[in-house]
């Protein structure tokens, strides 16, 4: 397990908004309206975990492009940072290489891709066979006193509270907007699972394929292990 260091006020508001091109979908339309509400909701978000995990599964018996766009808040909710990139990325025998190509919509050439491919290769070496989703890359510090986090689409049906904000129409189909915050009295079964805990989550998904078109994630953690 790395060494983690404190993470507070720079990142207490950190949001991420993460889209693989892999996962693409919609919604149906259906809005849940009796007490078995939270129930429906609960087994759409189940099916969706299981789907996005063969999902992933399927992806690492290929090469493919991963783009994010990352935004870094102060306390005052004040934008501090702001970054997109786009990796190319291919799982051998289980450790994860991204290769970052596009920095803020311009092409990364020169020594930078090579430092960076370094830096990709210690984080994925690192993560090996411990299956976090998420890295806390603090500035400056070797990756392994980064903090590697589990994302919350596989606890949202256990450790978090879940309510349907809305519905929102993407590349022309219905998609089921869902806010999961973590509870307050989660009992998580590990430390691993217990790093979900650290966000808050808004899911955009494809109830029909059960699959998530888009998640928008905000940091809330304020721990500080050692």
């Amino acid at each position: 397990m790395p060494r983690r260091a404190g993470i507070r006020s720079a990142l207490a508001l950190f949001a991420i908004c993460c889209c693989a091109h892999l996962f693409i979908g919609a919604a149906s339309s259906q809005q849940p309206s009796s007490a078995s509400a939270n129930d429906d909701l609960n087994a759409l978000l189940k099916r969706m975990e299981a789907n996005s995990r063969v999902n992933a599964q399927f992806a690492a018996r290929y090469t493919y492009d991963v783009t994010r766009d990352i935004k870094t808040y102060n306390r005052k909710g004040k934008l501090i940072h702001h970054l997109s990139d786009r990796f190319v990325c291919v799982i051998i025998d289980g450790v994860a290489y991204n290769r970052v190509v596009e920095e803020n919509g311009q092409p990364v050439d020169g020594k930078e891709p090579i430092a960076e491919q370094k830096r990709q290769d210690a984080i994925g070496k690192l993560s090996k066979g411990k299956g976090y989703d998420f890295v806390f890359e603090l500035i400056e510090l070797n990756p392994r006193e980064y903090i590697y986090s589990d994302l919350p689409i596989s606890y949202l049906d256990t450790l978090f509270d879940n309510r349907v904000a809305g519905y929102e129409l993407i590349n022309g189909r219905d998609n089921l907007v869902v806010e999961s915050t973590p509870k307050i009295n989660a009992n998580p079964a590990s430390d691993r699972a217990r790093t979900a805990l650290d966000w808050k989550e808004t899911t955009w998904i494809d109830v029909e394929d059960a699959m998530p078109t888009d998640t928008r994630r905000s940091c809330c953690a304020t721990r500080t292990t050692s």
